[in-house]
């Protein structure tokens, strides 16, 4: 939903407004600039600002010589004011110019114009700038994309993803976010320049991708840009429009949206895009147990011994890929299995390893034993009591 777009005031924290009063006072420019004043303008919350001015790292050091100041970026202009704890960065009106990694601008040149500034952005809607006086400076058209909710670069597109390609998924992202539509201009630049993803580190695919799955209804858009998703999830068009789609009927969480997208995929290409370790096993959980039967009370007995703490996101999974997955009746057979107190964890069993060892069982006869008493109980063929499970363990030793 469109908040203002004749947005006279934005409300600024203390601290930004501090420093953008501080360096007018001493007759430099400075305006909030990029996401902040989008998310502004559609009524979203706002997680951080960043500031623009025409003053140098050194003038900006001058400026703010009663605060701490640290050169967080000098390179690209940036230095970081600290106000009340609070880390503001403030980077100096720039210009770029090319990018011959399809990523980092070769030279740097500092300005005086605030257009120019924005120039180099992505996208016409994060290349806004506002001042508490001037309102919002909009240089690129991109209060029309607001309102029609269009995605557009920031000038020629084939340049904008040319000089920095992970733009190719920041737009894809923000499509998503947004619930927005791309620019058929936009949309042919990113398939033409699709396998200049290959310059991106791996990292920074991932971390992009991460956001546009737990995006707003990522599928329609991730189908349409499927071949760019080719590019490091090499066996993605074996995937159908309906399994794409299935994404926006799952719950709004990582491991769970991984899941129903890697079903039919190889999930070795989860350790390919360096997904944290904990992440690929609970994504591997969830798709390795998609079919466990789960009918009767022992089959929920067991799925609760598998899934463990995952269970609760395994359900969501099942109904997610499963339509026929009765939801309700496992639900109310895990009440009665909670409620009854059953034993559906080693942890549960009245015997121990050390019970075991006492009997004359040793190395992994003893894990072995443990897992085959725990079955029994949860099939209901053994109570969970001391002696019948020692002579039971006797019987098979």
């Amino acid at each position: 939903m469109i908040y203002n777009y004749d947005m006279e005031k934005m409300c600024l924290p203390e601290e930004i407004t501090t420093c953008i009063k501080l360096l007018n006072q001493n007759h430099y420019e400075c305006f909030v600039v990029g996401g902040a004043v989008r998310d502004a303008l559609l009524h979203r919350n706002i997680h951080d600002y960043d500031l623009s001015t025409n003053a140098t790292p050194n003038e900006v050091h001058q400026v703010f010589h009663d605060y701490p100041v640290f050169d967080t970026g000098i390179q690209h202009g940036t230095v970081t004011v600290v106000i009340n704890h609070i880390h503001i960065e403030i980077t100096t009106y720039r210009k770029e110019s090319n990018y011959s990694d399809h990523r980092h601008p070769d030279k740097i040149t500092f300005t005086k114009n605030i257009q120019d500034d924005c120039a180099r952005r992505d996208l016409t809607i994060n290349a806004f700038a506002y001042h508490p006086d001037f309102g919002v400076q909009d240089f690129f058209h991109g209060l029309e994309d607001l309102h029609n909710k269009e995605i557009n670069c920031v000038g020629n597109p084939d340049e904008r993803f040319n000089e920095d390609a992970l733009r190719i998924l920041r737009a894809l992202r923000f499509a998503t976010e947004l619930n927005f539509n791309i620019s058929s201009s936009t949309a042919h630049a990113i398939h033409q320049h699709k396998n200049d993803l290959k310059y991106i580190a791996i990292e920074r695919i991932t971390e992009e991708f991460n956001k546009i799955l737990v995006s707003y209804n990522p599928g329609n858009t991730l189908y349409a840009f499927r071949d760019v998703l080719e590019v490091f999830i090499k066996d993605i068009n074996v995937l159908t429009k309906e399994d794409f789609l299935l994404l926006d009927t799952a719950k709004n969480d990582l491991v769970l949206r991984y899941a129903v997208l890697f079903l039919k995929l190889n999930t070795n290409t989860l350790v390919t895009l360096k997904l944290p370790n904990h992440t690929i096993s609970d994504i591997k959980l969830l798709i390795n147990h998609a079919s466990l039967p789960s009918n009767s009370i022992f089959d929920v007995r067991y799925l609760l011994y598998q899934l463990k703490d995952k269970y609760s996101i395994y359900l969501s999974f099942r109904k997610t890929i499963d339509s026929s997955f009765n939801l309700t009746n496992v639900q109310d057979i895990i009440k009665q299995i909670q409620l009854n107190h059953d034993c559906i964890s080693l942890k549960q069993l009245a015997i121990t390893g050390l019970d075991l060892q006492k009997i004359g069982l040793t190395g992994s006869k003893i894990k072995q034993a443990l897992e085959t008493c725990l079955l029994k109980v949860m099939k209901d063929e053994l109570h969970n009591e001391k002696e019948e499970l020692l002579s039971f363990c006797k019987s098979i030793n």
